[in-house]
C-alpha cells in the first residue's frame, strides 16, 4: 500500500494576509476602484453582487481589479462561488486568459481568499469541459506550492465520472497519490457511483476495497447509496459482492436503513431477483424494520 502525505489544510481557519509576492505586486496593485455601473448596495454585500463585480472586470481583462475584489469579498464574508468566473465562455481562446487569471488568483494572499478563487477557477473550467486545462492549473499551483488538496479534484474527478470516464478519474486518482495528496471519500465516491451506475460491482467492490485500505477514509452515506444502487443493477453473481457491504453498513442509522434496505428490495423485485429480495426482506425483519407494501406482500 503505498503511503501518501496527506497535506489537506483547513479552509476556513487561516486568517486573511494582506502580503503578496514581489513578483506580482507591481502588475496586480490594489489601487483600482469599483466599478461606476455596479454601486455598491445599501445592505450587506452578496455572494451574487461580488459574483458581478468580478465578471465586469474580468470581461474587461482588468485583472488588478479582479485581483481587488478577490481579496474584498472574503473580507466582506462572501466566498467565491460558481458563478465567480463567469465570464470564462468556451466561445474564446483561452490560453492568453487562462494565464493571465491565473497569476492574478496566484498574486492573491494566501489562505481564505486565494484558496477559494482557486477552487472557483477549477470548478468554472470543468464545468464548461476544459478537464486539461483545469489539470495543467492544479500542475501549475503544485509547481508554485500554493493550496491544494484532495478537494480541489474534486471537480475534475465529477467531470469525467459524469461522462462515464471512469479510466481517466482513476488515472487522476493515481496522479494524486503520486504527489502526496491522499484522495478523501468524496473523491473514491465519485468513481464509485459511476462503475455502480453502469452495473460494474465488482470493479465498484475492488475500489470499495482499496478506498478503506487507505488511511483515514472511510465510507459514508453517499458511499452506502452507491453501493445499494451497484446490487440492483448488477448481475446475480457480481451483486451479491455490493450487497455483501450493504448489510455489512447496515445498522449504524435507523432511518438509512430503512430507506436503502428497501431500496435494494424492491429493486430485486423489479428484476426477478425473488430470493435476493426474500434476503433482503428478512435483513428488515431481523432489524424490527417497517417494509413497504411491496416487500411485505413479498
Amino acid at each position: 500500500m503505498l503511503t501518501i502525505r496527506t497535506i489537506i489544510k483547513a479552509r476556513n481557519s487561516i486568517s486573511v494576509s494582506n502580503s503578496i509576492s514581489d513578483q506580482f505586486s507591481q502588475l496586480f496593485s490594489t489601487s483600482s476602484t469599483l466599478s461606476p455601473t455596479l454601486s455598491k448596495p445599501a445592505a450587506a454585500p452578496t455572494t451574487a453582487y461580488h459574483d458581478d463585480l468580478v465578471n465586469e472586470a474580468g470581461r474587461a481583462r482588468d485583472f488588478r481589479r479582479v485581483r481587488h475584489l478577490l481579496i474584498k469579498r472574503i473580507n466582506e464574508g462572501c466566498f467565491s462561488s460558481k458563478d465567480t468566473f463567469r465570464f470564462i465562455t468556451n466561445t474564446e481562446s483561452l490560453l492568453a486568459l487562462l494565464h493571465d487569471l491565473f497569476e492574478c488568483i496566484a498574486s492573491v494572499p494566501k489562505g481564505v481568499p486565494r484558496r477559494s478563487a482557486l477552487d472557483a477557477f477549477i470548478n468554472r473550467l470543468c464545468k464548461l469541459g476544459f478537464v486539461k486545462d483545469a489539470l495543467q492549473v492544479l500542475d501549475k499551483m503544485r509547481q508554485r506550492k500554493l493550496e491544494i488538496n484532495a478537494y480541489s479534484y474534486h471537480p475534475v474527478l465529477n467531470a469525467l465520472t459524469s461522462k462515464k470516464d471512469v479510466e481517466g478519474a482513476l488515472r487522476v486518482l493515481e496522479g494524486m497519490k503520486a504527489i502526496g495528496i491522499n484522495p478523501d471519500t468524496t473523491s473514491y465516491n465519485y468513481i464509485l457511483t459511476a462503475y455502480c451506475v453502469q452495473g460494474e460491482a465488482i470493479e465498484a467492490g475492488d475500489l470499495l476495497e482499496m478506498m478503506l485500505g487507505e488511511k483515514g477514509v472511510k465510507a459514508d452515506a453517499r458511499t452506502y447509496d452507491a453501493m445499494v444502487l451497484g446490487a440492483c443493477r448488477a448481475g446475480k453473481v457480481e451483486g451479491a459482492l455490493a450487497m455483501k457491504f450493504v448489510m455489512s453498513f447496515a445498522g449504524r442509522e435507523r432511518g438509512a436503513d430503512k430507506e436503502n434496505l428497501e431500496l435494494l428490495g424492491n429493486g430485486f423485485l423489479k428484476l426477478g431477483r425473488f430470493e435476493d429480495a426474500k434476503r433482503v426482506a428478512g435483513e428488515m425483519f431481523k432489524r424490527a424494520l417497517p417494509m413497504g407494501q411491496k416487500l411485505r406482500n413479498f
